[in-house]
């Protein structure tokens, strides 16, 4: 399967999870992952499609999966992507029951999260400050 075939499928099993055809979306990303044993991406997919339809050890298993795959470098993106699979770790293992780990995975995720920039504020004719949504 060439590279270009691989990102079709891949984007076409996204939108099955953006619209919530998850059992789509999970026959797409299975046989991805068979293809592609060794694809970070395909295996962070898959476990949030799992955890969507409630198999929640098969989440935890490919969010751990996925984990030990990525090899973020320093940059900002790469590590914002592989963070993602530590929220859904933390999900998973909440789900689960286990709730000490899962504790200890969404602070890891939340410790990795890049500071977001206040809202500007304009000051009102009254004195009052209100934060105003840059869109």
């Amino acid at each position: 399967m060439r590279e270009s075939q691989k990102e079709y499928l891949l984007i076409l099993a996204h939108l099955f999870l953006e619209h919530e055809h998850f059992e789509k979306a999970r026959i797409l990303l299975v046989a991805l992952r068979e293809l592609f044993p060794a694809d970070p991406g395909v295996a962070r997919a898959l476990s949030y499609c799992y955890y969507r339809l409630g198999f929640y050890e098969e989440a935890l298993g490919e969010a751990e999966a996925s984990l030990e795959m990525d090899m973020p470098d320093d940059s900002a993106r790469s590590m914002a992507v592989a963070n993602i699979s530590h929220f859904l770790r933390g999900k998973a293992l909440w789900a689960l029951g286990r709730e000490e780990e899962a504790q200890d995975a969404l602070s890891l995720y939340f410790s990795r999260q890049q500071p977001r920039l206040p809202a500007p504020r304009v000051e009102l004719p009254n004195g009052a400050a209100r934060a105003v949504s840059p869109f």
